[in-house]
C-alpha cells in the first residue's frame, strides 16, 4: 500500500508534543469513525456501550472496559453503539532519545512497525490500570503532564511486551483494491467541498461505476453518497464554531441549505440550529 494514500491530514497535537486526546460521545461531530488511515498510533479505550473496530478490514468487536491499539500505518475505521469512548493519538518516537540505546530499539520496533500490537482486547489487570493512568494523565493535562504521559507510555509498552502484546510484523501481498480505496478516499478529502460525481470518483479509482460502489461500501459501511455527506457535516460542525450555520453548509459542499439540514438530522438526531445551542456550548467532561 502506498502510505502517501490516505494520510489523515489533520495534525494531532503540536509539531514539539505529537499528543492529543479525543473524548467522543454521540453529539461528537466524528462520532462514528470513518475509515482514514495515519502514522501515528491510536489508542481507542470503551468508556461506555459497545464499539466495533475494524483494523484493515478485520472486525473487532469492543465493550465496555476494552482498549484497543491501532499501530501507525492500519487503515482503520469504527461504528460505536450507544457508546461513548476516548482516544489518544500519538507519535511513538516521542519516547525515543537515542535509537542505538534499549529503550530507542525497542520503540522504534514499534515505530518503524517491525512489530504490530496483537489485536485482542483481552489483557492483564496490571495493562488495564497502566492504560487508566495514561488515559487520566491525558484527560486533564497538568503542567509539565508531558512528562508523566511519556512515563505511562513506556509503562503501556513495557507491558505489551512482557506479556507478548507486540509481535513481529507479517508482510501481506500488496493488495490493489485496498490501495484503491485509501487513495481515493484521500482524494475525497481533499475535493469534499467541490461538486464530485460517480463518473469522477470511478476516473479516480480506476474501477467502474458498479464496482466501485460495492467495494467501497463493503470497506466504510457506507455508499459513497453517505461517506461525502459525513464528512461534510463533520466539517460544518467544527466551521459552525465560528462561522454560521448557512456560511458552514456553502463552505462545505452543501449547495442547497435545506438539503443539509435534512442530511445533518438524519445524522446527528438534531437540527443544525439544535447543535449549534445545545452542543458547541456545552462544557466539556
Amino acid at each position: 500500500m502506498k502510505q502517501s494514500g490516505l494520510v489523515e491530514i489533520k495534525r494531532h497535537g503540536t509539531l514539539d508534543f505529537p499528543v492529543e486526546y479525543y473524548y467522543v460521545d454521540r453529539d461528537s461531530p466524528r462520532y462514528v469513525m470513518p475509515l482514514h488511515w495515519h502514522r501515528d498510533f491510536e489508542i481507542i479505550r470503551v468508556l461506555k456501550g459497545s464499539f466495533t473496530a475494524y483494523l484493515n478490514n478485520v472486525e473487532l468487536e469492543l465493550k465496555s472496559g476494552d482498549s484497543v491499539l491501532f499501530e501507525g500505518g492500519c487503515l482503520h475505521r469504527g461504528e460505536p453503539c450507544d457508546c461513548v469512548y476516548e482516544c489518544l493519538v500519538f507519535d511513538p518516537n516521542i519516547l525515543i532519545r537515542n535509537e542505538n540505546s534499549t529503550v530507542g530499539r525497542l520503540i522504534s520496533d514499534v515505530a518503524s512497525s517491525r512489530v504490530e500490537a496483537v489485536r485482542t482486547v483481552e489483557h492483564t489487570a496490571e495493562l488495564d490500570k497502566a492504560l487508566e493512568a495514561l488515559f487520566e494523565i491525558s484527560r486533564k493535562p497538568q503542567p509539565f503532564y508531558e512528562l508523566a504521559l511519556c512515563g505511562a507510555l513506556l509503562q503501556v509498552f513495557s507491558l505489551l511486551y512482557r506479556e507478548n502484546g507486540l509481535i513481529p510484523t507479517v508482510k501481506t501481498a500488496h493488495n490493489r483494491q485496498t490501495e484503491a480505496i485509501v487513495n481515493l478516499i484521500s482524494w475525497i478529502e481533499k475535493n469534499y467541498t467541490e461538486s464530485i460525481t460517480l463518473e469522477r470518483l470511478s476516473e479516480v479509482s480506476g474501477f467502474n461505476k458498479k464496482y466501485l460502489c460495492r467495494v467501497f461500501k463493503e470497506y466504510t459501511s457506507r455508499t459513497v453518497i453517505e461517506y461525502i455527506n459525513t464528512l461534510r457535516v463533520e466539517k460544518a460542525c467544527i466551521e459552525m464554531k465560528t462561522k454560521s450555520i448557512t456560511e458552514s453548509a456553502y463552505d462545505n459542499g452543501f449547495n442547497d441549505l435545506s438539503y443539509f439540514c435534512k442530511v445533518f438530522k438524519s445524522q446527528l438526531g438534531m437540527t443544525p440550529g439544535e447543535y449549534k445551542k445545545a452542543v458547541l456550548h456545552r462544557v466539556e467532561p
